[in-house]
């Protein structure tokens, strides 16, 4: 006959055991018998790397994926994006459903903050355990379902979505979920317990790091890098926030010059230009599904990038009363927002102050609706929040900076952050430009990784509202230095400037780990080394100085062997050719480095012992850059873009004349600035 109430054991039914036999334990009862769930939702084999994944004690398979009814594409995405690396975790595949089709199980519930109870913004979010056992991940309303669930993934599933894997695409796959190198740990069980409630919300409202193949065109990596800009504009992840088509260096476009040129700023025929062009692309974006002030919100009104200003007489006098070109720069800026405003309020006019504009003017003050980019063009081996070490270091002698008053002296961050400083006097509204990296020569990656830590902190803590990091990109060069590591460093510390330098040494020891496998920690001390070879030579400034301006060539001569016994070790301790691979490919620059230091001590002094090592690791360099395809320079037209590579592993002569024949390294300063 039927089974009555009476038939059923309550004990045993009361599957969630929260003394009480509800709705949810029969459906799950009858799940179970009909076989559609295993009884405990435990892999029962070795495929998965989490044996169980429970919510207050009660397994994962009992939860439905819940999206809010108004759920926009980028909701949609993330919960695609959350069932799916769940089942990668723990070979569990859970159902997706809107409110009004949700049956009764236990919720992981994605909830828009619509009306921004928490705070959450555009792209914070909360997640909580209720009282009830279900997962409630508040939302902010732009990109705020992808932070979430890449923080539930990373913080609470044990996932790891590090830069660096665009060169290990899947072949026949989606490659928007292989651009980056996946890790996720071992555990037995991993249980979120009820009363867990944690909200985040990034520190500054801009973020972008320009890395080969990370924000230009690729989206799967939201909460890895968490960037709102540069290239990530699709409905379906949350949009960006940002400028109308030009980052930067706008005057080009808006004026129809060469881009080693820039307007007059004061004539009226550049303003009208200006306007037109900006009412132009602000006519045809009125077509496009982006909401202006929503996610448009910045028009580019910016200085090409050279320092060739405007010498008319009006000009010339602007400069003299403001102290700064900077002056006819932001005048422009704020009659262009001033028009603009009347028509279309939501936008704020972009501009940036780089090169010579970074000096800011005397008496202009940027419009409330004008948005300041100063580019950092200070030292890169000290660090900004003590500008005292470029002092006592002298600055940099090879490139020089205005002051005030129009007086050049050496370029260091004792100048740049008066003139930061002086910025946010001004207004609010100030951005940071970042340059991290060496962008011409690849085989001398800048030494300044940890920099990140104090600068980022000291530019937020300022008051910086956005960061945005430049990079290597276009080219393989990430692939042989450490700029994968500085750009996901660079994004962590954009959401989260607040961490202990503690916590920020243990994400780069995890990175080294997961990147580079069982030998990780010599590369730690491999890096250690490069910074004390780059402390060594004082101030430089990475985007104009040579190899052994950036390096002191001595500390090479005397620690190549060393160093390069580390990469060694490294090798020697990798588990996979993967590991072994990405390790060649990064003692790229190490080698060529430390046997251009060591080429008249060892190959043209040395004795017969001395002479065949050099052979040998000469070989074994030129061999890693033929297989490999790597390029030394972003400049030039020769093999790999070097102007003088050598013909074989036998041509033996000095591998820092491979860049161009006769070249030292270094610049030979003759006290005529760097054009």
């Amino acid at each position: 006959g039927a089974v009555t109430i009476k038939d059923i054991n309550k004990t045993a039914a009361d599957t969630d055991s929260d003394d009480k036999l509800t709705t949810k334990d029969v459906l799950y009862i009858r799940q179970m018998l009909g076989g559609m769930i295993d009884k405990e939702g435990n892999n029962t084999d070795d495929r998965y790397k989490v044996d169980s994944i429970t919510i207050d004690n009660k397994n994962i398979s009992r939860y439905t994926i819940v999206i809010d009814d108004e759920a926009t594409k980028a909701m949609n995405t993330a919960s695609g994006i959350l069932k799916r690396y769940i089942r990668n975790a723990c070979g569990i595949s859970l159902n997706v459903a809107t409110e009004d089709q949700a049956v009764d199980t236990y919720q992981i519930k994605m909830i828009f903050d619509a009306d921004d109870e928490f705070e959450l913004g555009k792209e914070g979010y909360r997640i909580a355990v209720d009282e009830n056992s279900d997962v409630l991940m508040y939302c902010g309303t732009l990109r705020g379902p992808i932070y979430a669930t890449y923080f539930f993934l990373e913080e609470l599933v044990g996932y790891r979505f590090l830069f660096g894997g665009i060169e290990e695409r899947r072949e026949n796959e989606d490659d928007r979920f292989y651009d980056c190198v996946e890790y996720l740990y071992e555990a037995e069980n991993i249980n979120i317990p009820k009363g867990y409630d944690e909200t985040d919300v990034p520190a500054v409202k801009y973020r972008a790091v320009n890395q080969l193949g990370l924000s230009w065109g690729t989206y799967h990596m939201f909460r890895c890098n968490a960037q709102d800009g540069g290239g990530i504009a699709q409905e379906e992840y949350g949009w960006s926030e940002g400028t109308l088509y030009i980052h930067a260096h706008s005057y080009e476009y808006q004026c129809g010059i060469s881009p080693m040129q820039q307007p007059c700023l004061t004539s009226e025929e550049t303003f009208e230009q200006v306007i037109d062009w900006c009412l132009n692309l602000i006519e045809e974006r009125k077509s496009w599904p982006q909401l202006f002030g929503q996610h448009w919100t910045q028009i580019s009104c910016s200085p090409n990038d050279n320092t060739n200003f405007c010498n008319c007489m009006t000009c010339t006098a602007i400069y003299k009363i403001e102290g700064s070109i900077a002056g006819t720069v932001f005048r422009l800026s704020n009659r262009v927002a001033d028009y603009l405003d009347d028509i279309i309020p939501e936008i704020e006019v972009y501009t940036i102050a780089y090169w010579d504009a970074r000096n800011p003017p005397l008496m202009t003050r940027p419009a409330e609706n004008v948005c300041v980019h100063f580019c950092v063009g200070g030292c890169n081996n000290h660090t900004y929040d003590c500008p005292e070490d470029c002092i006592a270091a002298g600055g940099n002698p090879r490139l020089d900076s205005v002051d005030f008053n129009g007086n050049t002296q050496p370029q260091s961050n004792a100048l740049d952050l008066e003139y930061f400083e002086r910025w946010m006097e001004l207004t609010n509204n100030v951005y940071i430009w970042y340059y991290g990296p060496n962008y011409h020569y690849f085989v001398s990656p800048s030494a300044n990784i940890f920099n990140v830590y104090n600068d980022f902190k000291y530019a937020v803590a300022a008051g910086a509202c956005g960061i945005y990091s430049e990079g290597n990109y276009g080219l393989n060069a990430p692939y042989y230095s450490f700029e994968y590591l500085r750009g996901y460093m660079a994004s962590r510390m954009m959401w989260n400037p607040y961490m202990s330098e503690e916590e920020f040494n243990d994400l780069v020891n995890e990175y080294l780990m997961i990147y580079f496998g069982e030998g990780w920690e010599y590369i730690r001390e491999y890096l250690e080394m490069a910074h004390a070879a780059g402390d060594a030579n004082g101030c430089w400034t990475n985007n104009y100085d040579r190899p052994w301006n950036l390096y002191n060539e001595d500390y090479f001569e005397e620690h190549y062997a060393e160093m390069a016994s580390l990469f060694d070790a490294a090798i020697a301790a990798a588990s996979d050719e993967t590991y072994v691979h990405r390790l060649t490919l990064c003692r790229m620059h190490c080698d060529f480095l430390g046997l251009s230091a060591t080429y008249e001590r060892d190959y043209v002094n040395g004795d017969a012992n001395k002479k065949a090592a050099y052979e040998e690791a000469y070989a074994a360099l030129y061999n890693n850059i033929v297989t490999n395809e790597i390029r030394l320079t972003s400049y030039g037209s020769g093999k790999y873009a070097a102007n003088n590579f050598p013909s074989s592993a036998e041509d033996i002569y000095n591998p820092m004349e491979w860049l161009d024949e006769g070249f030292t390294g270094r610049w030979e300063w003759d006290g005529v600035r760097w054009q």
